[in-house]
């Protein structure tokens, strides 16, 4: 039973120590109210206010009953007595100080307002605040009818703040690490997550039992499919080493001086008869089979003939455009995450920490480079077709999957693991398949490959923009997967090349490039590089929203406009490999990003801040296109038969960077006061890092290009 309340001052509605869930139509849909000001009519906009028929079910009661919500008397008088914990979908805007409404706020006493996430507190009246911008569609209620409409101009949306306070003895004793009390820190409540024990999820939303199956069963397939990939290779290996026992040596070729310049140079002419006795070339009368034991003597291996690589043609540029699907369905998805993030923390999941839902992003974002380890030598084996088609097939079946999932774990097995791992399978082999293709415009066609992460990464967050509010989430993510499917089938279709023979098969690992000093120092840089590419990308719609207090809409566009400046980073700079090496345009370009990290600090208003996202753009399109084009030189990969192993390397040990970044980042970064220099300055030094790790490998390549050009 309520206390009896005198309605004409400030009164408790009660304790408010567990976390209340508005429904989803309170973030979805407005309140506006009609009235007149002398004489002049007027409008203004609420979110959930009790004008509203259901308004009432948008805000917790406390202890007080429901039907008083009804009288106009109870709305902006009261407060919530011990309150612990803000709304979903809520966060902290301001602090409760002094003697607030007559109540003194001491040194044992706390206070703090809570305000819808996308609002701001400003002390007076409503208490809180936000801007829609113009053009932004939004969906309205008024007098019981609700209507979708375009706003002509910017519209200031008003909501009766929720004003917490409580004592010291009201902290709860303990709390997990991504369950804050409001009452933890001075800060007041900065976390909407309640005590384990007030959480009750059964028989509440959630999937249904066979779309958990779905995921259960999908996300496992992804390790399934590596394990097979697995077998098949050593199986492969195995027939090899039976076969060489089995059958007679019919030709060995004798190590050459330079073996390297002799059948890489399609320039030269071939010896002349005089010079190919002078080698030890046998004549026709001495040619022969022989026998096992006849066979290259013991420590000396035998060197398989090097046929000219291509440098374009119709295969060639078919492959490109299947890279250009692959790179959409995989970094293409992974640059977008930005937006996820974003509708992540302020809707689908709130009762999470920025570093938690980084981790999906992180995870993601590993396994498409950590994957290649295994997926590099097993294209060296031929497996082209089949390490594609499964990484497509695993891309689609985890958007698909994102689309049912309503919890944490789910959206870390759908979206991080199974469209991680897919993406992995497909990557490295499609930039395998263009390195075999192209010599001297390799870093172009790579670049135009690379234009489809630009793609990707500028369509899906303005579809998910534009499609959230009108179809929801599911159907959103369904339709970006949709388009994930249709890409997947022509990258299959068109990609009926193979990089070249079957090769002997061969450790997944090239123990040697370990002793490879350019190699190591080349990859270690781009672990430094990873660590700190994607800060910017998971945060930046964060800072847009509280550090510049741009609209919700405005900061999902922040990520397509980085994106779409990246495309041009991308190609652009490639143009000048005839003059610059495409190691010393990297070089610079992860300079370049270095002072954009520390420059990110001073971009404080939003023009800038726009100026300083296409700087960004521009150079991180370098940073992701550049290694896969570098790695193919003779000085960091001497056998091209080894190219897709290297590269799997290569980006398996810059895949750490990648998994721990974010998360790192997501650490420093404080979003309740909107403190984000501790990650700025953490990105900034990683990539002066990567610069000083980069100097070598870039002696030693313009080296070796001087040497052949004597």
């Amino acid at each position: 039973m309520a206390t009896p309340v005198n309605i004409t001052s400030y009164f408790n509605r009660g304790p408010l120590t567990t976390t209340f869930a508005p429904p989803t139509s309170c973030l979805q849909t407005l309140s506006t109210v009609a009235y007149e000001v002398n004489g002049i009519p007027q409008t203004t906009t609420y979110y959930g206010h009790w004008f509203n028929g259901p308004g009432e079910t948008c805000y917790p009661t406390g202890t007080m009953p429901t039907s008083l919500l009804l009288s106009p008397t109870y709305w902006g008088t009261y407060w919530y007595s011990p309150g612990l914990y803000c709304p979903r979908g809520w966060a902290t805007a301001g602090q409760l100080s002094g003697s607030w409404n007559g109540l003194d706020i001491t040194s044992s006493t706390s206070g703090a307002i809570c305000c819808p996430t996308s609002m701001s507190y400003y002390a007076s009246g409503h208490q809180c605040s936000g801007v829609l911008a113009a053009k932004e569609t939004v969906t309205l209620a008024a007098s019981g009818i609700i209507v979708t409409s375009t706003l002509s101009t910017p519209v200031t949306v008003y909501a009766d703040g929720l004003p917490l306070i409580w004592e010291a003895s009201d902290r709860p004793q303990s709390t997990s690490a991504s369950q804050t009390s409001t009452s933890s820190s001075s800060l007041g409540p900065t976390s909407t997550s309640p005590p384990a024990s007030s959480m009750d999820h059964s028989g509440s939303s959630g999937l249904a039992e066979g779309a958990k199956i779905g995921i259960g069963v999908g996300v496992p397939l992804g390790a399934i499919a590596i394990g097979a990939g697995v077998f098949l290779y050593f199986l492969q290996r195995h027939r090899k080493r039976r076969m060489n026992r089995a059958q007679p040596v019919s030709q060995v070729y004798v190590r050459q001086s330079k073996p390297a310049e002799l059948s890489s140079s399609g320039a030269r002419s071939e010896l002349d008869s005089s010079a190919r006795s002078e080698l030890g070339s046998p004549s026709t009368a001495d040619t022969r089979s022989l026998q096992p034991d006849e066979a290259v003597p013991s420590g000396q291996d035998a060197v398989e003939p090097v046929a000219p690589m291509p440098n374009g043609g119709l295969q060639a540029w078919l492959s490109v455009l299947a890279g250009f699907c692959v790179f959409v369905n995989s970094w293409g998805l992974l640059a977008s995450y930005g937006a996820f993030q974003e509708y992540y923390l302020t809707v689908l999941l709130t009762s999470q920490s920025p570093s938690s839902i980084s981790w999906v992003g992180s995870v993601q974002a590993t396994l498409i480079v950590m994957v290649g380890v295994v997926t590099g030598p097993l294209v060296d084996s031929g497996y082209l077709r089949v390490l594609i088609t499964v990484g497509m097939i695993l891309v689609v079946f985890g958007i698909m999957m994102t689309s049912l999932a309503t919890q944490y774990y789910q959206i870390l097995l759908a979206q991080g693991f199974c469209v991680g791992i897919g993406g992995g399978i497909a990557y490295i082999p499609a930039m395998v398949v263009i390195s075999s293709n192209f010599t001297t415009k390799r870093p172009i066609a790579i670049g135009c490959a690379a234009i489809g992460s630009s793609v990707g990464s500028v369509v899906f967050p303005i579809m998910f923009r534009q499609l959230q509010p009108r179809i929801g989430f599911p159907w959103t993510v369904r339709s970006i997967g949709f388009i994930n499917l249709s890409l997947a089938i022509l990258a299959v279709l068109i990609l009926c090349r193979k990089p070249g023979k079957k090769t002997r098969a061969r450790s997944m690992i090239e123990w040697r490039a370990f002793t490879d000093l350019p190699f190591m120092l080349f990859s270690t840089s781009l672990t430094c590089v990873m660590l700190a590419y994607y800060i910017p990308l998971f945060y930046v719609p964060s800072y847009a929203r509280t550090q510049l207090h741009t609209t919700r809409s405005l900061s999902f566009y922040m990520v397509a406009i980085i994106n779409g400046a990246s495309a041009f980073g991308r190609v652009v700079p490639y143009f000048l490999s005839a003059y610059i090496p495409p190691i010393a345009i990297l070089c610079l370009g992860v300079a370049g990003s270095a002072l954009a990290m520390f420059t990110w600090i001073a971009a404080t208003n939003l023009p800038g801040f726009i100026v300083w996202a296409c700087y960004w753009g521009f150079l991180s399109g370098v940073l992701v296109t550049a290694p896969t084009a570098i790695i193919g030189h003779p000085a960091l990969c001497p056998d091209p038969n080894y190219l897709g192993t290297r590269m799997g390397m290569m980006w398996g040990i810059s895949s750490f960077g990648s998994l721990v970044g974010t998360p790192i980042a997501g650490a420093l970064v404080d979003l309740s006061v909107a403190d984000f220099l501790k990650a700025q300055v953490f990105a900034g030094c990683l990539m002066v890092g990567g610069v000083m790790l980069q100097l070598w490998p870039v002696l030693v390549v313009m080296k070796h290009d001087r040497r052949i050009d004597k």
